[in-house]
């Protein structure tokens, strides 16, 4: 189609319509700069905050800058996601929209043109940037807060094992019955503000130490905890002193005072899960920030998550390699 064509059929539309085609086109030009602007919160190499950075040609096909601080030249990608990556920033881009949808690695691959095994890398890559978010943001809990804690099944997909229980296959049940060694704990905790905080604890049911350990300089004192009643919770309710209310079944809930919210976070875990087909439990941690994430951009669509996703990248000093991917922060339970 000729130019002269979609100038005629553009010509043709109502004037809503045009005005919803020029606001998706200055969205992608808005995003088109910001993704090739060499703004910097701070310099990967000498630190510094909000550096003056100079382009400076091109080393093998990629933007080198240079640091007007430290006088030291280095690609635009050093201390990004893609530093360590031969892909290109549109495949990133995808990649990131994909892994955000739970798209499938197969899927990611044959869209990107690439292996999985190089898809797998990219997403662990992501989900390693996403836990570093986390962490750099601390949260606090305060008000009304609701806290349960979930259990779901270990796994060791993709490990190859010479010992231990014998393999399950996909959607099997635990071999032992109730709450045994095989059953991960998971705590999630949420306020009315919709802060919330999900991690994995250990195997079996948590003791008070570990409960403390997770929520005990997170939930603010003096805040009206609702919990299930469990036992652990007890040392956590009396360190913050927090007025605790219990509901144990359905029948005891209230439009206040309920667990609606927090139940509702262990099914979408649950279900995010088995669209995986389980995960292996050194990696549940990337998956349970990932989780946080979708949460936390549910409603927007992929051009709106592509550009908070790249804000954070230019902000964070972020990169990763292989031998990172399969050795930092991973699960020990």
């Amino acid at each position: 189609m000729q130019n002269n064509d979609i100038q005629e059929l553009f010509n043709q539309l109502t004037d809503f319509q045009k005005e919803r085609i020029q606001r998706e086109l200055r969205s992608y030009i808005q995003f088109n700069e910001f993704v090739e602007s060499s703004h910097y919160a701070h310099c990967p190499v000498c630190g510094i905050a909000e550096p003056k950075i100079i382009k400076k040609g091109f080393l093998n096909g990629k933007q080198r800058v240079e640091c007007q601080s430290c006088f030291h030249k280095f690609v635009q990608t050093r201390g990004k996601l893609r530093y360590n990556s031969h892909q290109s920033e549109a495949q990133w881009s995808i990649l990131i929209v994909d892994t955000l949808n739970a798209i499938p690695l197969v899927k990611t691959a044959a869209e990107l043109d690439v292996s999985t095994e190089t898809v797998f890398h990219m997403r662990h890559k992501f989900l390693l940037l996403l836990e570093q978010l986390l962490y750099e943001q601390p949260i606090t809990l305060e008000g009304i807060i609701e806290m349960d804690e979930t259990y779901i099944n270990d796994g060791f997909k993709g490990i190859k094992r010479t010992s231990g229980r014998k393999a399950r296959k996909h959607g099997e049940r635990a071999q032992k019955r109730g709450l045994s060694e095989e059953k991960l704990c998971i705590f999630m905790g949420t306020n009315r503000l919709g802060q919330e905080l999900v991690q994995c604890v250990n195997r079996a049911k948590p003791s008070s130490k570990e409960v403390i350990q997770v929520f005990g300089s997170v939930i603010k004192e003096q805040s009206i905890l609702i919990n299930d009643g469990l036992f652990s919770n007890y040392d956590l309710i009396q360190q913050n002193k927090l007025t605790s209310m219990v509901v144990s079944d359905h029948q005891t809930f209230t439009p206040v005072i309920h667990l609606n919210t927090v139940n509702s976070m262990h099914s979408g875990f649950k279900k995010l899960y088995r669209h995986y087909r389980g995960v292996s439990t050194k990696y549940l941690s990337r998956y349970l920030a990932l989780y946080i994430f979708m949460r936390r951009f549910m409603g927007m669509d992929d051009q709106e998550k592509l550009m908070v996703f790249l804000s954070k990248t230019k902000e964070t000093l972020a990169s990763f390699t292989k031998v990172m991917v399969k050795s930092q922060n991973l699960l020990q339970v």
